[in-house]
This record gives structure tokens, C-alpha cells and sequence, in this order.
């Protein structure tokens, strides 16, 4: 039965469903002020199985959905533009992203290349440090809550588990995330920090590089009790394609304690990129620095920068003395030389130490010409790349060109894809050591028109651009003009549509460049239906994701062959089942039958378990219980003992007692 979708939420007009999750359901909808779609997350209120004081904390924690991601503004960050309520219902009106989640994507069994799981572990690192800087920790990071556009931007999504630092709102002891990417501190109860967020990104790119979580289990509880006791085998054990290097970072990154991680997602992801060697360019590399220290142990890397101090320092001072036998002057110019040479090279990112207008002498290099170039702006804030690729620092910071004496090197400055500012420095000509744009270092104005090819695969897709379709198939050239919107869609036969909305001012500098979008066309097989009818709610999970529960539950599942989860705690039910699902067809998914088993013991006021939940204290009677296997625990609190054991419920084993151990 089909339901008949609102009109509005508040001011903006319902348009079509676009999907239900347990906690809400979200809509496509249209702003008429400025004629801007958005997608609308209406939070339910009327959840089963939960208590007034649960939805109040469910709905406090949706309003603060908008608090904290309403202040956060970053291109791989979901936009929010609006909150408010409508009958009851607390909705928040935020940026409408054309793609598909990450979990879709991994559900069709795509193999990611290294620079792919790079890119998208920088996107990734950018947004959430971003985040963290702000005091905001997302604390649910998984593939459902990561967006990927059609052009390959990730799009971090769903705040509604953040928790500004400062906030003291959750009670202690309650557990908020997914149990397979959630941080051991998560799992504990313990304060978290960014460091969690790094956690379950690099569960995410361990699935990506082998195909497997580095944490699984048969459920929640085994899953929960791997995260906090057991480690990961190495990627590479999975995978042999894997370089040996990612092993170390990515077991790092999911080390228990989190001080033993990174101390930031951005030296994750230049750790990863380095371990892959999917960094774009060698100039890129050197911008990094050595990443010996990021694919190491913290205690090693420490250690190494001890003895470099050190040594530096013996250095110094014996040429503090040796430079005292020379003329006032130009023992004077040595030491200043030397003095410099001693201090330590500052990390990318660091503040700059030199003030601005001097002309700091730079270490010795074997790689050449080394220019350290501290770099401000009037706004700050703006990303820095450094020949066309992101370094992943941000205004203010120092960045080191290498290279030989004559190369050049561009620096930009970039807020979200838009170049606000860009210059070329010639090594060795280079005098400044400090650049603040001025009006001399604006990118020259793009052209009117663009031409940008549409490729698809398979080629051949029909193109319909703002309703009219064009002549040309893919691989064909369209024009768009700046400032202007366009919405295309590709249709192939036999396989699913596909489109975005096209803003040319709004294009990803990648794209811009190639001057290419390119759209993988998914075939468009029918779907399958799995459905389970009950006098009790009943859940399904196929694929990871849990659908429920109700008392009638059909969904849609990808044809082939597939493991299907039935679980309902009222009964204590939980059964997997391999099928075969056919397109356009339903299959019932069977269900045990339920029996009412009475519970004795002697002495009596023995307190009962079942499959690990406790329930009452004998006698207990007529209790519906799923038949089949199931794992009684007797405890006696008077005398301290418990006797556990494995039971085959039936019509005819319906009647279980027990005795303490003698």
C-alpha cells in the first residue's frame, strides 16, 4: 500500500520519496524562494519498542544534528540549510547530493584502485579534520554515511551522533555509532576524540584494499568484543596485491589505544597515499616530507627526532667556537648561517617561524633548491595546493619547494573547487619566503562557454540535457555556460538512468581539467523480494543492512544467491538462511515455531537467562520462545552458582528445570 506523501515541511514542497531508515525518512524536496532542491530528513517519532524518554532523547539528538553540522562548511561535508518541525515532527533541510552511498557502491562488489582509496581517504581526512577542529567528532562514520557524487566527490553525511566536545548530554555508559567501524573507546563507554572518526575510516579503507572488514562476527556482541580485545589480520595477508607499508598504516590507524594512532586523519591519509605509491606526482611526495615516520611506531619516530636534535645541537657549538677565531663580522654571519641550519625543519602545516618579509636560509638538500614559503591570507582558511594537487594544509601554514634551480613551482589557494588566488615561483629566483596574495596573483577569467565530454560505460548512452535529447550518444561534447544550471540524465537500455544536476562554476577541479564526466552505467536487472509475515516484529538483514522490524517486512534484494538474517528479541529469534532469490519474485522467509516454555528450579527464586538475555526469576510460565536451539544460564544469587546449558525447545520439550550442582 502506497502512502500518500505530505505537501511541505515548512516552507520547502515534497517532491518524491527518495528513502525510509530506521530512525526517519527522507524526501526530495524544493525550495521556491530560490527554486534549489534539498533533501528533507523528517525524524519518527513513533518508533516501536521505545520509551517517551528514549524519543525524547532520539529527537534532542536529531535538533542537534543541525546544531553541530549546521555550523560546518566544507566541500566533502553534507551542506544543512534549514531545521524546524511540521505536526510534530522535527525535519532538517540539507544539500540534496546525486550519487549513491559508499555502502551501495561496495554492495556491487566494485574493486576500488589504490589512487581511488587514496583520493577518497584524503576527502575523507580533509572533512573530518575540519570537523574536529571545530570540537565536533562525527561518531558514526560508515560507508551509509559517506556520499559519493557522480563525479567522484565524497560527501560525509548524517551528524546526528556527533557530539560537540563540551556537550555532557549523553548518558554515561551509552554506546552511539555502528557496532563493525566503531573505536574501542566508543565500545567502552570512554570519552571519544577525532582519533575515533581516523578508527573507523581506516576500517572503511581496510574493506576497501581486501574485501573484508577487519573486524566481523556473527553478531553485534563477537563484533563489539573483537574491536576491544583482538587484532586485525594484516591487509596484506588478505590481499597480496598490497604493498607491505600498508599494513603498518593501516594497523596503526586501528590501534586499541587511541594515542597510538595518527594525530590527525590528514597524516593518515599521506600515510596511506605514500604505502600505496598512488601519490599523483613527485612533486606532491616532496611536499609531504619523509613518511618513514608516519608508516612507523610513535615510540620509533620519537626516538628519531631525539638523536636528529641532538646531533644538531653537538653540531652548533662546536661551530660557535670554531666561528669565535674569526673576524667580528663574519663570525657573525656564520653563526646566524649555522643558527639556522641547527633548528629542526618545522613539519608541513606548521605555523611559520620566520616573520613575514625575511628570507630564512634553507637547510642543505640533496634534492636541490629548497624554498620555505610561509603563506597567509586576509580570510585564511583557504586549502593550499601545490602543482595542481592538494596538499592537504590550509592558510596559514608553510610549505617547502623543492626541486632544481630553475624549475618552477604554482602555488594556489582554493576555497572548495574555486582558485581564489594563484602564483608560479622560479626555484632559485625566488626571493620571498612569505606570499599573501594580492590582486596580481587572481587566476585569470575562465572562458564564457566550456566544452565538456560526456563519457559513459558502456558507451553509446542517449544524453537529454534540461529535457531535450541530444543527436550525439556517449562519448559526445556538450557546451555549458557559467552561472547557469543544467540538469543531465544518461539512458541506456537495460540499464538504470542516471544524471545529475550540471553547474559549470561548481565543477571539481579534476573534471575541469580533464574537461571529461564520466558516468558508469549500472545494468537495471529487476529485483528479487524477501517477506515475513508474524504475529510479533520481526527484522531482516541481507547484506549488512537491517531492514525493521514489523509484523509485515518485504523488501527488495539484489537476485542471487544470499544470506538472510530473522531476528525478533520478543521470541528470541535470531536464524540465518541461504537462498536464492529470483528477480521479480518474493520469497517467504520461514519462521520456527513459537512455543510457550515454563521454567523451574529448586531451590526456587533461581534467576533465568536466555541466548545471554536475563529475563525473570522462577517459576516462569507460558513464556513464547522460538523453537530450536537455545542457551539456558540457571543462577542462584543465595548461593552463588550458575548452571548453564544447551537446549532444543520443542512442542515437546517445553518444560525445563534445574538443580544447582552438588
Amino acid at each position: 500500500m502506497s502512502l500518500e506523501l505530505p505537501k511541505n515541511f515548512g516552507r520547502f514542497e515534497v517532491k518524491k520519496l527518495l528513502g525510509r531508515g530506521a530512525m526517519g525518512t527522507v524526501y526530495l524536496a524544493e525550495d521556491p524562494v530560490i527554486g534549489r532542491q534539498v533533501a528533507i530528513k523528517v525524524l519518527r517519532t513513533h518508533i516501536s519498542l521505545v520509551d517517551n524518554d528514549d524519543v525524547s532523547e532520539i529527537v534532542e539528538r536529531f535538533e542537534r544534528e543541525f546544531r553541530s553540522a549546521g555550523t560546518l562548511t566544507h566541500p566533502n561535508i553534507v551542506t544543512v540549510y534549514d531545521v524546524g518541525q511540521q505536526d510534530e515532527q522535527p525535519f532538517i533541510a540539507m544539500e540534496y547530493v546525486r550519487g549513491e552511498s559508499l555502502e551501495s557502491v561496495l554492495l556491487s562488489d566494485r574493486v576500488f584502485s589504490f589512487k581511488e582509496v587514496s583520493d577518497l581517504a584524503a576527502q575523507l581526512s580533509s572533512a573530518l579534520d575540519y570537523a574536529h577542529e571545530r570540537s565536533i567528532v562525527h561518531r558514526d562514520i560508515k560507508p551509509a554515511n559517506i556520499l559519493m557524487t557522480w563525479d567522484g566527490k565524497a560527501k560525509v553525511t548524517d551528524f546526528g551522533v556527533a557530539k560537540l566536545a563540551t556537550s555532557t548530554m549523553t548518558r554515561t555508559g551509552t554506546i552511539i555509532g555502528t557496532p563493525a567501524y566503531m573505536a574501542p573507546e566508543q565500545v567502552t563507554g570512554h570519552p571519544v576524540s577525532g582519533t575515533a572518526d581516523q578508527f573507523s575510516v581506516a576500517v572503511i579503507l581496510y574493506e576497501l584494499l581486501t574485501g573484508e572488514r577487519p573486524f566481523a562476527g556473527d553478531s553485534p556482541t563477537s563484533i563489539l568484543y573483537k574491536i576491544v580485545h583482538e587484532q586485525p589480520q594484516p591487509p596484506r595477508s588478505l590481499n597480496r596485491e598490497l604493498p607491505e607499508k600498508i599494513n603498518q598504516v593501516l594497523l596503526r590507524a586501528l590501534a586499541k589505544d587511541s594515542s597510538d594512532r595518527f594525530d590527525s586523519c590528514a597524516h593518515l591519509a599521506r600515510a596511506v597515499r605514500a604505502a600505496l605509491g598512488a601519490a599523483p606526482s613527485d612533486s606532491f611526495a616532496r611536499t609531504l616530507g619523509t613518511e618513514a615516520t608516519l608508516v612507523q611506531g610513535a615510540s620509533e619516530a620519537i626516538h628519531q627526532r631525539k638523536e636528529r636534535h641532538q646531533t644538531r645541537g653537538r653540531v652548533f657549538w662546536a661551530l660557535v667556537i670554531a666561528l669565535a677565531l674569526v673576524g667580528l663580522f663574519l663570525g657573525w654571519q656564520h653563526l646566524e648561517k649555522k643558527g639556522a641550519a641547527r633548528t629542526p625543519s618545522p613539519p608541513v602545516g606548521a605555523p611559520a617561524t620566520t616573520p613575514p618579509g625575511e628570507n630564512p636560509s634553507p637547510p642543505p638538500s640533496s634534492a636541490g633548491t629548497v624554498t620555505r614559503m610561509a603563506i597567509s591570507s586576509e580570510s585564511a582558511g583557504e586549502a593550499i595546493w601545490l602543482d595542481g594537487e592538494d596538499t592537504g594544509l590550509k592558510v596559514p601554514a608553510t610549505v617547502d619547494l623543492r626541486g632544481k634551480a630553475g624549475e618552477t613551482r604554482r602555488l594556489q589557494l582554493r576555497r572548495g573547487d574555486r582558485v581564489v588566488a594563484e602564483r608560479t615561483f622560479t626555484l632559485g629566483e625566488t626571493k620571498a619566503s612569505f606570499w599573501s596574495p594580492s590582486a596580481e596573483d587572481l587566476p585569470t577569467p575562465q572562458a564564457q562557454e566550456e566544452k565538456l565530454r560526456i563519457v559513459s560505460r558502456p558507451a553509446g548512452a542517449q544524453i537529454i540535457l534540461d529535457g531535450e535529447t541530444l543527436e550525439s550518444r556517449t562519448p559526445a561534447e556538450i557546451t555549458v555556460q557559467p552561472g547557469r544550471t543544467y540538469e543531465l540524465r544518461l539512458e541506456f537500455a537495460g540499464h538504470k538512468a542516471t544524471g545529475m544536476t550540471l553547474i559549470a562554476d561548481e565543477l571539481s577541479a579534476e573534471v575541469r581539467e580533464k574537461g571529461e564526466l564520466f558516468f558508469p552505467l549500472v545494468p537495471s536487472t529487476p529485483p528479487g523480494f524477501a517477506q515475513v509475515t508474524a504475529s510479533f516484529p520481526v527484522s531482516l538483514e541481507v547484506g549488512g543492512r537491517k531492514h525493521g522490524p514489523s509484523t509485515d517486512l518485504k523488501i527488495e534484494v539484489q537476485p542471487g544467491k544470499r544470506r538472510i538474517i530473522a531476528s525478533a528479541p520478543e521470541v528470541f529469534l535470531r536464524t540465518a538462511i541461504q537462498v536464492d532469490i529470483e528477480s521479480d519474485k518474493t520469497f517467504r522467509v520461514p519462521l520456527p515455531e513459537i512455543i510457550e516454555v515454563t521454567f523451574t528450579a529448586v531451590p526456587g527464586n533461581c534467576r533465568v537467562s536466555i541466548d545471554g538475555r536475563e529475563v525473570d526469576s522462577t517459576p516462569i510460565r507460558n513464556l513464547p520462545v522460538a523453537a530450536g536451539s537455545h542457551e539456558i544460564a540457571f543462577y542462584w544469587p543465595g548461593l552463588d552458582q550458575t548452571v548453564t546449558r544447551q537446549e532444543n525447545l520443542s512442542a515437546s520439550n517445553r518444560q525445563i528445570s534445574a538443580r544447582p550442582s552438588s
